[in-house]
């Protein structure tokens, strides 16, 4: 919190927190009226080496929020780097409950062929 006076510090404790928590459901559920694709799209982003960083962010968000989507969807996130993959790897070892490592992003299998071997291997895919 910056350097305020004191009783500026209670008023924005007391006034603005509770409003802030008031309104997390509230945003929640515009977002997740405001969809900005649908699953085809996403799907067809994540292929599309010219779509932006931006896109591909957004399409791997669609593809693990949604009850439609497949493991198939998911190991499609791996094929981007950074937050798209770990977006797909998040969802897979919540569907999955493979281990990890440790609690650091480190250790998240980014590799859609390890992922791959790892479905087999748990009957997960044929």
């Amino acid at each position: 919190m910056p350097n305020l006076p004191m009783q500026w510090t209670r008023r924005v404790r007391r006034v603005c927190i509770p409003k802030i928590i008031c309104a997390a459901p509230v945003m929640r559920t515009l977002c997740e009226k405001s969809r900005t694709m649908t699953l085809d799209e996403a799907r067809t982003f994540l292929r599309d080496d010219n779509a932006s960083w931006v896109r591909w962010c957004e399409a791997s968000a669609e593809l693990c929020h949604s009850s439609e989507s497949s493991f198939e969807d998911w190991l499609l996130c791996l094929s981007r780097r950074g937050l798209p993959a770990e977006t797909g790897a998040c969802k897979l070892y919540v569907v999955t409950k493979r281990q990890r490592a440790n609690d650091s992003i480190d250790s998240f299998v980014l590799d859609a062929e390890n992922w791959r071997e790892y479905l087999r291997s748990e009957k997960f895919i044929a």
